[in-house]
């Protein structure tokens, strides 16, 4: 055991302050040392030559023990976390990440392992200390039950898009709301600039859909998110959650998973959620509302329904109203898209507003064509299209979210997209 100098904030209370660093890197303990410079120690234990075993006989010369969840290391701290797990459950664990594209893979390694909290790779010395300073100071728990981190009153403002029936682009629409619906509106936001305040949830069928148009994929999934709902902060929601280049952060399913898990455990989840982002903005498209999480219906502000002139659609919006209104759900939160909107179609869309006694928020044109040429060269359509009727008539809507910018995104490489869109497990144009 190599101790090295380290700081924590001055006072009493972490004069004596000693962490150790469990890791076969010293050069990390050491970086890791700098950063905290004096008051307390940062104590070096070598993974390679000091078993678990030993390392808990160890335990009274520190307060919390730091795991080494670099990129290349990970795999092997979850599984020495689990083992501490089971022969210390008491014992204060933090993982210790790096800043390299792995992160977000350390980062659900370590919570599956079950470790109480994690220090990014970025982050300030002053995260650091206050991260140890809580971690020192709380009561220790069983790593299988983490405490829940405080949680401020609920603020965000919950959107559910619901497509009349499937095939109507609303994973379209949601993929291109929450690129543009980037900067918020009014009073300052609760969390600094650089953290993410819009959230796409990503629940709709085929599964990953506004994943796959966005041309961005995670190893951190709904699923994740709703066993570690305690856990989540602003940290691991920049770390574990992917963020697209506009700054939205996406939380979805994976495409092997069918459908949204129905249980009341989304409440805890929802709650964080709504604690951490400004916007919930929850693709609910191909779903009926059966298969929508009943917390989600319940606690929406708004709910956009997607419709289109045909016959097929007019008699799906039908059912799925009088569903709604069987549910108790049908009230002043439905609002009305027309999408796919053609001059030459019949019936004109305040027409189909007034037959389903519903305010009609957007008429979005037909422009599939168009959509289907920026997909196919990996990109969203205000990529090479920024003036396109389909992104005007986006207009009400993000004024209707809160977010008043909804100029173009900067030019990116579509190649880089195609690339990462590549990955996916499917190809789809819709």
């Amino acid at each position: 055991m190599l101790p090295l100098p380290a700081m924590l904030p001055q006072g009493p209370a972490y004069a004596a302050m000693r962490v150790a660093f469990y890791g076969p890197s010293r050069e990390r303990a050491q970086r890791l040392a700098d950063l905290l410079q004096v008051g307390a120690e940062v104590c070096w234990e070598d993974s390679r030559s000091v078993a678990v075993t030993t390392l808990v006989a160890r335990r009274s010369a520190w307060r919390v023990l730091l795991l080494d969840f670099a990129s290349d290391q990970y795999v092997q701290s979850a599984d020495l976390a689990r083992q501490l797990g089971m022969l210390v459950p008491d014992l204060p664990l933090v993982a210790v990440g790096t800043s390299d594209h792995d992160q977000a893979n350390a980062v659900l390694a370590a919570l599956r392992a079950g470790v109480r909290d994690f220090i990014a790779g970025d982050a300030s010395s002053e995260d650091i200390a206050i991260t140890l300073r809580r971690i020192s100071t709380t009561p220790a728990n069983p790593v299988n039950r983490p405490p829940l981190a405080p949680a401020p009153p609920r603020e965000a403002r919950v959107i559910l898009l619901l497509g009349a029936r499937a095939g109507l682009g609303v994973s379209t629409l949601a993929a291109h709301l929450g690129a543009l619906a980037r900067k918020p509106a009014g009073p300052a936001p609760r969390v600094p600039a650089d953290d993410p305040q819009v959230l796409l949830l990503d629940l709709g069928q085929p599964a990953g859909d506004a994943a796959l148009y966005l041309g961005v994929r995670s190893e951190f999934h709904f699923a994740d998110a709703i066993h570690h709902a305690a856990r989540l902060d602003a940290t691991l929601v920049r770390t574990a959650m992917v963020q697209h280049e506009s700054g939205l952060t996406l939380l979805g399913h994976p495409s092997c998973v069918p459908y949204p898990p129905q249980s009341g455990t989304m409440e805890p989840l929802l709650d964080r959620l709504c604690a951490l982002f400004d916007t919930l903005l929850c693709d609910l498209g191909g779903l009926s509302p059966e298969q929508c999480p009943a917390a989600l219906l319940r606690r929406a502000d708004e709910t956009w329904i997607v419709t289109d002139q045909s016959i097929g659609a007019l008699v799906s919006l039908d059912t799925l109203l009088e569903q709604l209104e069987r549910d108790g759900l049908r009230d002043g939160r439905l609002h009305l898209i027309v999408d796919r909107f053609d001059d030459s179609g019949g019936i004109d869309a305040r027409q189909i507003a007034e037959r389903f006694e519903l305010p009609l928020i957007a008429t979005i044109p037909e422009r599939l064509q168009t959509l289907r040429a920026s997909a196919s060269q990996g990109l969203l359509l205000h990529h090479d299209h920024p003036r396109d009727p389909y992104l005007r008539a986006l207009g009400p809507l993000l004024a209707r979210i809160g977010h008043a910018d909804a100029g173009p995104l900067q030019p990116s490489s579509p190649w880089r997209h195609l690339a990462s869109r590549m990955g996916l497990s499917r190809w789809k144009t819709k």
